[in-house]
């Protein structure tokens, strides 16, 4: 995994490729050490160690001592052993076009949830965010990580507990289950038109305008 452009970038990145090899993953299944992880991952400790923290916060890992530690998958939450269960219809390719479909609707139902609910401090990170996406316009790799990380935040913005327990189950599905070959890289006309497409979407989430956000949630699915 190449370095990006900041340790808080470069440790979210590293966060959520594991969390996607997690996904496919037992609970006590051992990840390996931090030494083993940077080599794996290409990175360097520091970004390691942030990327662990983040897993920890999301409930996914847990790190033991001693010559036999490491780090470990942790316990396995709702949303875990939703894509848990999901998995074994990994190999039946029209559930996961399937899922596809479900994952709009979802992500949907959660910008309206989103809108509804969000605080100053939800403004304040979306257009975080937003800022992030519009610095990675120019890199595909990154600009889809950053879209990646858009849509997770406004899932966790509302107070549907269950939207958000079955939606992240979908996403991790979705993930673990995605083509390993190489993804076709957008071009920039493409990507510049998915910026202007979220960027009015987050403003509807900000200004809390019902019809903007379905009229922006329609043309991100077009």
């Amino acid at each position: 995994m190449p370095e990006l452009a900041g340790p808080t970038t470069r440790g979210r990145s590293a966060a959520d490729h594991l969390a996607v090899e997690i996904a496919t993953m037992q609970e006590g299944d051992r990840l390996g050490t931090k030494k083993e992880l940077c080599a794996r991952l290409g990175v360097a400790n520091g970004t390691l160690n942030e990327a662990i923290r983040l897993l920890q916060e999301r409930g996914l890992v847990t790190l033991r001592p001693g010559p036999k530690g490491g780090i470990f998958v942790a316990r396995t939450d709702p949303i875990a052993r939703l894509g848990h269960t999901l998995l074994p219809l990994r190999a039946e390719p029209d559930l996961v076009a399937g899922a596809l479909e479900v994952q709009e609707s979802l992500q949907a139902l959660a910008a309206l949830d989103a809108l509804r609910h969000r605080t100053a401090d939800d403004v304040t990170a979306l257009l975080e965010l937003q800022h992030q996406i519009e610095e990675a316009v120019d890199d595909d790799a990154e600009f889809t990580a950053a879209l990646a990380r858009l849509h997770e935040s406004i899932a966790t913005i509302g107070t549907n507990q269950i939207l958000q327990v079955v939606y992240r189950g979908v996403l991790a599905y979705v993930r673990a289950n995605e083509n390993t070959g190489p993804e076709p890289v957008r071009s920039l006309a493409e990507r510049r038109t998915l910026l202007r497409r979220h960027v009015r979407l987050i403003a509807a989430i900000v200004d809390q305008n019902e019809d903007a956000c379905r009229r922006a949630m329609n043309a991100l699915l077009q």
